[in-house]
């Protein structure tokens, strides 16, 4: 017993705690201490950590398996994952508004999203293409065969088709730079057997084309003789593009027939 004590005073007043064993103190006195329990024990115990949380079995497995419960670090039940997945749903990220702005896209009313007729389209793409198609009016009549360059060339063409006003009396002026296929078919009557040669061109400012080079009189069948062409031809702007017939070693009675056709278009 403390009254049994030696040291005991029964009169004597109690003395203070040291400071020490005060709250705060290096050895504080609680009664968690006298428990057992130490400092460190009892600050971990009210950690808010995500390990302190209480979980239910179906809690834990929504944590430890639902990538979406744990999202902002802080523990969620199921139904506040539901609640994330569908915010998730309505966020308004490229892949989530595909569909709706597809949509959008295809009803767009500015220019380039305009609906074609398939008669709205080819002029959409032709309809500015500079090309032409042409045909002689009547037969020339006896301009070659003793050797007699003729240009066909003049007043003497019809024009069947001339976007861009690109072909004048037998020639065609280049509106622009570019590749341009040139087509046609040139017929003669009155060819002969003493007509033994003969050659007829394609001319343009950078170079002449060969449509024909041979013995017409060899070849010809009822006195008539038809050479088609087609060419792929490099013109400058301005540049220009004809056609021209020479036959030798007979009598001037070689015809340019109606038949005759010169046509083009530019391709790039």
């Amino acid at each position: 017993m403390v009254d049994d004590h030696e040291d005991y005073e029964t009169d004597a007043a109690p003395a203070a705690h040291k400071v020490s064993h005060q709250v705060g103190g290096t050895d504080e006195i609680s009664v968690a201490g006298l428990a057992g329990e130490t400092v460190e024990l009892g600050a971990h115990k009210i950690l808010p950590s995500i390990h302190h949380t209480k979980f239910t079995i179906a809690e834990h497995d929504l944590v430890v398996r639902h990538p979406l419960a744990n999202l902002d670090g802080n523990v969620c039940s199921l139904a506040s994952a539901d609640i994330k997945i569908n915010a998730h749903a309505l966020l308004a990220t490229v892949h989530q508004d595909a569909p709706d702005l597809i949509l959008t896209h295809k009803g767009d009313a500015s220019a380039h999203h305009a609906k074609y007729t398939d008669a709205n389209a080819r002029a959409a793409i032709y309809g500015t293409k500079p090309c032409f198609h042409c045909k002689l009016t009547s037969t020339q009549f006896n301009v070659t065969g003793n050797e007699e360059l003729y240009s066909i060339t003049g007043a003497i063409w019809t024009e069947i088709k001339d976007q861009g006003s690109i072909f004048s009396n037998g020639t065609f002026t280049a509106p622009d730079t570019g590749i341009y296929l040139l087509v046609g078919l040139i017929g003669l009557d009155g060819v002969l057997d003493t007509h033994t040669y003969g050659y007829a061109n394609l001319v343009t400012s950078n170079r002449t084309y060969t449509i024909f080079s041979a013995n017409p009189g060899a070849i010809e069948g009822g006195n008539t003789l038809y050479m088609p062409f087609s060419f792929y031809v490099d013109m400058d702007e301005d540049d220009t593009a004809y056609l021209e017939l020479r036959i030798y070693n007979g009598a001037t009675v070689i015809d340019v027939t109606l038949y005759t056709f010169f046509g083009g278009s530019r391709i790039i």
